[in-house]
């Protein structure tokens, strides 16, 4: 950025030759922030390992809420080559993210079987969706390899790669006693996620058709207390490089 000022004062004005560097459709490389990103379905009874990004766009089955039965599409990764990234693509990478959504499923008609909010909440309903958080992001191990024998992210548990970005929500519990005093309704407000500072890595450039592979395991499967499925989505954060011809 010029570190030049406007002449009537107020943001700086960018040189020509700035402005040469962002140019649109001309010879060279074309960079645009892009993460990339891949998703899948986090079963009821848990795993031990899944790895992401080795199935593209029309392979694998989709996690996207409500999409119902079908192959991946856009909504769940923007890789189209399995663990390696198309001709003339180059990524950028400087952080990795892991996104994990509580009772989001692809079953149509139902793609969230867990609310934040739950207005007849029962005994057995209260905290699911903060248990299920816990017990999922308290463990895995994430693993980033590029080519056959070099590690680039190697640490444990999920916690340490929150989201850039969160839902945010402020709000309180309570309880309603109808006027029969027969029962009591409960509602709850029940939700959490990882927070924290980005999870920064010393950057990797990885090149077209070059090998990578992005995994997590458990020492034991961990299964989610609400006893519902939910979704794990990885993101690697960075630049998308385009060559243009």
């Amino acid at each position: 950025m010029s570190t030049g000022q406007s002449p009537a004062g107020g943001l700086p004005v960018l040189s020509e030759a700035e402005l040469k560097q962002y140019v649109v459709g001309v010879n060279g490389k074309d960079v645009v922030w892009n993460p990339m990103f891949d998703s899948f379905t986090y079963p009821s009874a848990g795993f031990t390992e899944w790895e992401f990004f080795n199935e593209g766009v029309g392979a694998g089955n989709t996690s996207s809420p409500g999409a119902g039965n079908g192959k991946k599409t856009i909504f769940d990764t923007n890789l189209r080559t399995q663990n390696q990234l198309s001709k003339g693509i180059e990524f950028y990478a400087i952080g990795s993210e892991t996104i994990f959504q509580p009772g989001v499923q692809p079953t149509a008609g139902t793609p969230y079987a867990l609310f934040p909010i739950d207005l007849e909440a029962t005994a057995a309903d209260v905290g699911s969706f903060i248990r299920d958080m816990w017990a999922v992001l308290s463990g895995g191990l994430k693993e980033l390899k590029i080519n056959t024998d070099r590690w680039y992210i190697q640490d444990t548990p999920l916690f340490l790669f929150p989201p850039s970005k969160w839902f945010h929500m402020v709000g309180a519990f309570g309880a309603l006693t109808p006027t029969t005093q027969a029962s009591v309704e409960t509602f709850e407000l029940d939700y959490s996620t990882a927070a924290g500072e980005p999870y920064e890595i010393v950057p990797v450039y990885i090149q077209s058709n070059q090998q990578f592979t992005l995994s997590i395991k458990y020492a034991a499967a961990i299964a989610t207390p609400s006893g519902v499925p939910g979704r794990m989505i990885e993101r690697l954060r960075g630049y998308r490089i385009r060559q243009i011809t």
